[in-house]
C-alpha cells in the first residue's frame, strides 16, 4: 500500500501525505517489535529460537547489498522510531537524516515470513496463514496493482477538494 500511495506533487489535499507518513510510521514500528531489540519479547529471535541459527545468514546474506549488517539496519530503524515515531526529538543531533529505505524491511519481513510460515506450518499450526507463494512474485505485483487503483481512485475522488474550504 505504501508503494501504491506514495506522495504525488499534484495532490491538493495534505491527507495523502500524513497517510504516506503513517505508513512509513507504521512499518517501522512493526519491524522494530520482531527485529529491533533482542532484549524485547516479540524479537524474532526470542520468538522461534530454533531458526535463530539459520535465519540470521540469510538475512545478513540478503541485506548485504544494502546497509552492512541486521544490526547497524536494527539501530537505524531504532533511530528513526525512537526520534521520529515514538517520540520527536527536536535535537538535530540526535534525529534520523532520512525516512528509512523500505527494501531492506521488505526483505527481512519476507525471509522471517517464510520462517514463520515454515514453523507453524510444521506444528500443524498454520490457521490458514497465507502460503509465501500466495504474497510474493506476480501475486505481489497483482497486489501492489489493485492498491494503485485504489490510490488513484481516492485521488479522482478528491481532487476537486482542498485542505480548508473556501
Amino acid at each position: 500500500m505504501k508503494r501504491a500511495i506514495g506522495v504525488d506533487a499534484s495532490d491538493r489535499l495534505n491527507f495523502f501525505r500524513l497517510y504516506d507518513g503513517c505508513l512509513m510510521d507504521e512499518a517501522a514500528i512493526s519491524w522494530c517489535k520482531l527485529f529491533g531489540s533482542p532484549k524485547e519479547s516479540l524479537h524474532w529471535e526470542r520468538l522461534f529460537p530454533q531458526s535463530a541459527t539459520t535465519v540470521r545468514p540469510r538475512l545478513e546474506c540478503e541485506l548485504r547489498a544494502s546497509v552492512d549488517n541486521l544490526d547497524d539496519l536494527s539501530k537505524s530503524l531504532r533511530n528513526y522510531r525512537d526520534t521520529y515515531v515514538a517520540h520527536h526529538d527536536l535535537s538535530q543531533t540526535k534525529r534520523a537524516k532520512s525516512h528509512p529505505k523500505l527494501e531492506p524491511l521488505r526483505k527481512t519481513g519476507w525471509i522471517l515470513y517464510r520462517e514463520i510460515h515454515n514453523v507453524l506450518s510444521d506444528a500443524g499450526q498454520d490457521h490458514g496463514l497465507p502460503e509465501p507463494l500466495q504474497i510474493n512474485g506476480q501475486r505481489l505485483k497483482e497486489i501492489e496493482r489493485h492498491w494503485q487503483k485504489v490510490s488513484n481512485a481516492a485521488r479522482a475522488a478528491t481532487k476537486e477538494f482542498s485542505d480548508c474550504p473556501d
